[in-house]
């Protein structure tokens, strides 16, 4: 690990996704507004198969830890496979479900708490005014115009609080097309949100799904294997697909995003964020073929049949 490498930051495995703006010095947020450069891996071995490889992830990010671990919980079908492997691996953790004022997302948490009841536990319920919380996202200092990620700042704040670290279950790979070619988008927000754990001094992993780059490139190989031909917005279709392939009951359920009801607002305030931040939330993405050179770090290709 690099000295100027924050230990707290345990937001990938060996901090093997790095980043920066600039000159080549990792996680330097005092150049954002230069041009950034991302990285990943490479792998130490050659990938398992996807499951084995989110056991291997929750496994190593356990014996990282430091402090209790909350699952944050959204009803989603990312989340929940990151509790399903947390207890098929008999890691420790509470959930973690926020739940906005007025039942806002009654119907996206409905299924976190169905999950619990069904495993038998408890989790850790915060309440939150939605409402106030778009209005004040426009305070922040983190370069970012998409409130779902200042969302996932207060939840791992709300459990460094609480004495413990927060574990997000995204950074679930999504496809673009350009031009007839294959790249994976890496949200600027993503990156904002480290930085908020290295400005705060916060211990989480902020996006589970990039934890390793073993289960970086399980994803990426399945989704090859899958095809990119009728592909949906976001890919959904590519992931829906994979995780049934392995956890073949998971429950199907509609996509929510939890802020049906307070859309308005949502949007107002990520205006509000675009203004304030301009051009520094461009986006970022790393062709197909070059992501999975760095994960592979030279190996023999790899291939899935599906």
């Amino acid at each position: 690990m690099p000295t100027d490498t924050p230990k707290h930051m345990m937001f990938s495995d060996n901090n093997h996704w790095r980043f920066g703006w600039g000159r080549k010095k990792l996680y330097n947020f005092d150049e954002q507004g230069q041009p950034l450069w991302v990285t990943f891996g490479p792998c130490n071995a050659a990938p398992k198969a996807f499951n084995i490889e989110m056991a291997n992830a929750a496994k190593k990010m356990a014996n990282a830890a430091t402090k209790p671990i909350y699952v944050a919980m959204s009803g989603g079908i990312d989340s929940e496979l990151v509790a399903r492997t947390m207890l098929q691996e008999k890691i420790p953790f509470t959930p973690l479900i926020l739940k906005y004022d007025n039942d806002v997302n009654k119907m996206d948490i409905a299924y976190a708490f169905e999950f619990c009841k069904q495993h038998n536990l408890t989790p850790e319920v915060p309440t939150l005014d939605i409402v106030a919380f778009f209005q004040d996202s426009v305070n922040t200092p983190y370069i970012l115009a998409n409130c779902a990620h200042i969302m996932h700042m207060h939840i791992m704040r709300y459990a460094a609080k609480l004495g413990g670290m927060a574990v997000i279950g995204v950074g679930e790979q999504r496809y673009e097309k350009s031009d007839g070619k294959v790249f994976i988008p890496v949200p600027i927000e993503r990156i904002a949100v480290t930085h908020f754990m290295q400005a705060e001094q916060v211990e989480g992993v902020s996006a589970f799904y990039c934890y390793t780059p073993e289960l970086m490139l399980s994803i990426l190989l399945e989704a090859k294997a899958h095809g990119f031909q009728n592909m949906d917005k976001y890919a959904h279709n590519i992931k829906d697909a994979l995780y049934h392939k392995f956890w073949p009951d998971l429950t199907r359920r509609p996509k929510y995003s939890g802020f049906e009801y307070v859309e308005e607002e949502r949007q107002e305030a990520q205006r509000k964020l675009m203004r304030k931040y301009g051009s520094k939330t461009a986006k970022y993405a790393i062709p197909l073929f070059e992501l999975e050179h760095q994960l592979s770090g030279g190996m023999n290709a790899f291939s899935i049949k599906y």
